[in-house]
């Protein structure tokens, strides 16, 4: 490009700040996330690494189940937990596998409702 630094130097003096030549490096991102890349795993390993990160990270229990034995599955966490009330989604896949019926009768479930505001939130007060 012809009359680079010229038209650069304009372009600094317009901002009302100094040409800069180099570009700024920005800082690390700070986060303690794992460098390691999964796609070299196959489909049995991915999903071991997904429940031990779900078990070490976020703290919670994961049981591998077939779509057959969904509901069973929810049932025996449920009871694990102490069979308190519980607050479940309303999404369409938990009501296609059977879970929602099922926890509903079996565990006390409630499913939270956005249309009915404070009432979910103390039943979501009173669910383990």
């Amino acid at each position: 490009m012809d009359n680079r630094s010229e038209f650069l130097n304009n372009v600094a003096q317009a901002l009302g700040r100094p040409l800069r030549l180099e570009p700024q490096a920005e800082d690390a991102p700070l986060n303690n996330y794992a460098n390691e890349r999964l796609t070299a795993l196959n489909q049995q390993q991915r999903c071991d690494a997904f429940i031990q990160f779900a078990s070490d990270v976020m703290l919670t229990r994961c049981e591998l189940t077939s779509e057959a034995k969904a509901a069973e599955a929810a049932i025996r966490l449920c009871k694990e937990l102490g069979d308190q009330s519980v607050v479940i989604s309303g999404d369409t896949r938990l009501e296609e596998l059977g879970i929602s019926e099922r926890l509903q009768q079996e565990c006390n479930a409630v499913v939270w409702d956005p249309a009915k505001g404070a009432e979910n939130i103390s039943q979501a007060e009173q669910a383990k």
